[in-house]
């Protein structure tokens, strides 16, 4: 019994050797203070060794945050996976090169921390440094496939495509490029913008469509677009209702101006109390005539 205690021990130990054996850091990016400017399918670098470990998968997983943008908690840049198996079972150091997906929405910003983590199934680890660095990605392709139909009436839409590569929001512009922009719907790398009442107001307009990465921005080539969506006055006072009048007794429109069948009437009067006064009178002076 005496002599199992020292194999337990050595197994034991050799158990925690096998896991803290495993370790990971950045080669690249460089620090900020050299090149450390991540953009477009730019290439993060990690290197692992684990020696002592068996087991032939290493994954590497990295991540990044910034406390200025959406993207203050951690968000996943990718993961990979690269693994040479050398005599022994063992891996030899080596290092696993991910390339930043353009899809990635990570916005523009100098204060991204990135980070690392190597594993496998029955361990992971953090890697031992991190790297501050600026996300800047290159000026935005100009929006394609710009389509509508004129005029564009109440909840018709326009719609047009942005490279999800190098933009991350897309506006609206009525009315020139200075003027106020609106934000459009980005699903996927379609941004669609339905027009509501007054919201532009009716007219023709010269139309920008731009793309957005927060940091840089390109306009599509203009467009011409009319817009109906408002089927009133604008919002005045009759706020384009239609306004029905009664039919005229006594050929008087209600307005005035109107006229009647007695050619000698006054025009624009009414005449019925003229005409029943003419009548009393009439009777009266009969009456006396007998």
């Amino acid at each position: 019994m005496k002599k199992q205690i020292p194999i337990v021990l050595l197994i034991l130990i050799f158990s925690l050797v096998s896991v803290f054996a495993l370790e990971c850091g950045f080669e690249s990016p460089t620090p900020i203070t050299t090149t450390g400017t991540v953009g477009n399918q730019s290439m993060l670098n990690a290197s692992y060794s684990n020696a002592g470990i068996t087991e032939p998968l290493i994954n590497m997983t990295f991540s990044a945050s910034s406390v200025s943008t959406r993207n203050s908690s951690t968000s996943l840049l990718g993961n990979s996976s690269n693994v040479t198996q050398v005599s022994g079972g063992q891996m030899a150091p080596n290092s696993v090169n991910l390339t930043i997906s353009n899809a990635v929405l990570i916005d523009d910003s100098n204060n991204y921390i990135i980070s690392c983590s190597c594993g496998n199934s029955t361990t992971s680890v953090a890697c031992n440094s991190t790297r501050t660095v600026t996300f800047d990605r290159t000026k935005p392709s100009p929006p394609t496939g710009i389509t509508f139909t004129n005029p564009v009436l109440e909840g018709n839409t326009i719609r047009a495509t942005i490279n999800r590569e190098l933009a991350n929001r897309c506006w609206i512009h009525f009315g020139g490029q200075t003027t106020e922009r609106r934000a459009m719907t980005l699903s996927g790398s379609t941004c669609t913008f339905t027009a509501q009442k007054d919201s532009p107001s009716n007219s023709d307009y010269e139309t920008f469509i731009e793309a957005d990465d927060r940091t840089n921005t390109t306009f599509a080539t203009s467009v011409f677009i009319t817009i109906r969506a408002s089927q009133s006055d604008g919002g005045g006072i009759l706020s384009g209702a239609t306004i029905q009048l009664p039919a005229s007794q006594g050929g008087q429109s209600l307005l005035g101006g109107g006229s009647s069948n007695n050619p000698f009437a006054p025009k624009g009067k009414n005449n019925t109390g003229m005409i029943v006064i003419a009548i009393i009178a009439l009777l009266i002076y009969l009456r006396n005539k007998k």
